[in-house]
């Protein structure tokens, strides 16, 4: 979890940079990525998304260093809550996107955007979000629009989170 934020935040800045990022394996193909995102004003919106993500997790790492939450738990049940509010605020602003503009595969918004959008669908513990947006992924990569180690790593997510209800 500790690499996926990192990730996370290391891929957002590298989007929002502009610099290329280094897609894992079974990322979507090379034209995939190289071509340029059809919905341009959409991949907008998620980067704002992104960006805002990982500006809460920032502020959330810098105002609770791991000693003060190991040694104060009121400072754990309030790091917990504010974890759980971010995590809704981007579960909410996702949904509304995707309901209003559609799945943002890797042609919609090109492949770094939509990798980074996995990044934080992958956090979202609600099953009917993780359910419809595991609907999209497969049908994105049936498309060859999608990765298929996102793919993958989604659904074993999923079935990680369900066996734990």
């Amino acid at each position: 979890m500790r690499i996926a934020r990192q990730w996370a935040f290391g891929a957002a800045l590298c989007v929002l940079t502009g610099i290329a990022v280094a897609q894992p394996t079974g990322a979507p193909t090379e034209d995939a990525a190289a071509a340029a995102p059809a919905n341009p004003a959409y991949r907008t919106q998620l980067l704002q998304l992104i960006s805002d993500d990982a500006q809460a997790r920032a502020d959330l790492k810098r105002d609770y260093s791991p000693q003060r939450l190991q040694h104060d738990t009121v400072s754990l049940r309030a790091y917990a809550r504010e974890v759980r509010t971010a995590q809704k605020e981007s579960q909410e602003r996702l949904t509304d996107l995707i309901r209003r503009q559609g799945f943002p595969d890797a042609q919609a918004v090109g492949a770094d955007t939509a990798h980074a959008v996995f990044l934080i669908a992958q956090r979202i513990t609600e099953s009917a979000f993780r359910a419809d947006f595991q609907r999209g992924i497969d049908a994105a990569v049936q498309r060859e629009a999608y990765s298929r180690a996102d793919q993958t790593l989604f659904a074993d997510r999923s079935r990680v989170l369900s066996a734990k209800r």
